[in-house]
C-alpha cells in the first residue's frame, strides 16, 4: 500500500492544487468585474475538486473496509492541500455571489 498511497497521495495534492488556483483566478476575475470568466473558473475548480475528493474516498472506503492505512506526511499534506481548497471554494463562491 506504501507505493500506491504515496500515488494516490500526490493525485489528490495535484487535483485540489489545481482547483485552488482556479477558485483563486475566480476571486480575481471577480474583482475585476468579469463575473462570466469567474463562474467559469469556479465551474473548472469544481471539477478538479471532485477528482482529489474521489480520490480521498477511495482511501476512506479502503480504512473503512478494514485495510490499514499508514497514515504518513504525503497523506497529511494532501489533506491539508484539500481543506484549504475547499475554503477557497467557498470563498471564491461567496465573492461571486454565487
Amino acid at each position: 500500500m506504501d507505493n500506491q498511497l504515496t500515488e494516490m497521495s500526490c493525485r489528490i495534492i495535484a487535483a485540489v492544487g489545481e482547483a485552488k488556483g482556479l477558485y483563486i483566478e475566480a476571486i480575481k476575475c471577480a474583482k475585476i468585474k468579469e463575473i462570466d470568466q469567474a463562474i467559469a473558473k469556479i465551474e473548472e475548480g469544481d471539477k478538479c475538486y471532485a477528482q482529489g475528493h474521489s480520490i480521498h474516498k477511495e482511501l476512506l472506503t479502503k480504512f473503512a473496509s478494514g485495510e490499514k492505512i499508514e497514515v504518513d506526511i504525503l497523506l497529511v499534506h494532501a489533506e491539508c492541500q484539500m481543506m484549504s481548497a475547499e475554503d477557497f471554494q467557498l470563498i471564491a463562491k461567496e465573492v461571486v455571489e454565487w
